[in-house]
């Protein structure tokens, strides 16, 4: 699963069954700012199946969470929110830096991970 999209998740089921799309784009920001920044109530509200008493994310969604692909639209906000990190991508084929080709970015990526984890170790 790919780590934005599992805080998403969290921070959805903290604000309850109605699934209130402002209410969860105002905790993203709060709770990552940096991560968070530019998400829209407008992308989260397109993700939302509200065809039922008690909406859901919709399965196109949940699909291409688990594919790694893009959310599906061309209306902005932050780019690949959906989609396997470039960190994971790299974990997952067990690449070194080296190999990446991309080492200042996977040095920013860990950087950011090592502060994440004394986030929530604090």
């Amino acid at each position: 699963m790919p780590f934005c999209w599992a805080q998403i998740v969290i921070i959805a089921k903290q604000v309850g069954w109605q699934m209130g799309s402002s209410d969860i784009a105002n905790r993203l920001k709060s709770h990552d700012s940096v991560t968070f920044a530019q998400i829209s109530r407008n992308t989260i509200e397109g993700w939302i199946d509200w065809s039922s008493a008690k909406p859901w994310w919709k399965e196109s969604v949940l699909k291409r969470v688990e594919d790694g692909n893009n959310p599906g639209h061309n209306r902005g906000g932050r780019c690949g929110i959906l989609v396997r990190s470039r960190a994971e991508a790299i974990h997952h084929r067990r690449l070194t830096e080296a190999q990446s080709g991309y080492p200042e970015i996977v040095e920013a990526i860990k950087i950011r991970l090592k502060f994440l984890r004394q986030r929530c170790n604090s």
